[in-house]
């Protein structure tokens, strides 16, 4: 049997923006390449198109940060907190890098972020997930329930999405 994989959770700092972006688009790439156009995914990852999450009466007031997954100092999973302008937690970025991936860094790193959300006064967490995404099945073991529908739009594309809610206790 395999040791268990030593690791590091912390707060993200703006050296590890570049090791941060390029996660995310290799994440996103494997969970969402056959879903959404991969010449869209490489747009939004150059800056020549924009994300916009559309779910009504949704809108974000405070930034909580990042947290990064560092193995061997090396990044390999990441989340982006924010606070919703009734205070609810939001999980806005949550990638762990695909090969690392069913190894606990991932439960790790929720159950971080589910802290830190709770530091921070909030009582629940929206997150917003594409349907028909690997990623749906994930949040759904760990508690959260189905809200709204929405959508997020890549450029002028738009994909359909759901809000997922979660008491946090």
């Amino acid at each position: 049997m395999a040791s268990p994989l030593a690791y590091m959770i912390r707060p993200a700092v703006s050296a590890d923006s570049k090791s941060r972006l390029a996660l995310i688009r290799k994440a996103w790439l494997a969970a969402y390449g056959e879903m959404i156009p991969l010449n869209l995914l490489e747009d939004l990852f150059t800056g020549q198109i924009h994300q916009k999450e559309i779910f009504p009466g949704y809108a974000l007031a405070e930034d909580l940060g990042s947290l990064v997954v560092l193995v061997e100092n090396r990044l390999i999973a990441t989340v982006s907190l924010a606070k919703t302008t009734t205070g609810t937690g939001v999980i806005s970025t949550f990638a762990v890098e695909p090969e690392m991936q069913h190894q606990g860094i991932g439960m790790a790193l929720w159950h971080c972020a589910l802290a830190t959300l709770r530091n921070a006064g909030c009582q629940h967490l929206r997150l917003h997930v594409l349907k028909g995404a690997a990623a749906l099945d994930f949040y759904l073991k760990r508690g959260c329930t189905l809200g709204e529908d929405g959508y997020f739009r890549l450029g002028q594309h738009t994909f359909p999405a759901v809000c997922l809610w979660l008491k946090i206790d």
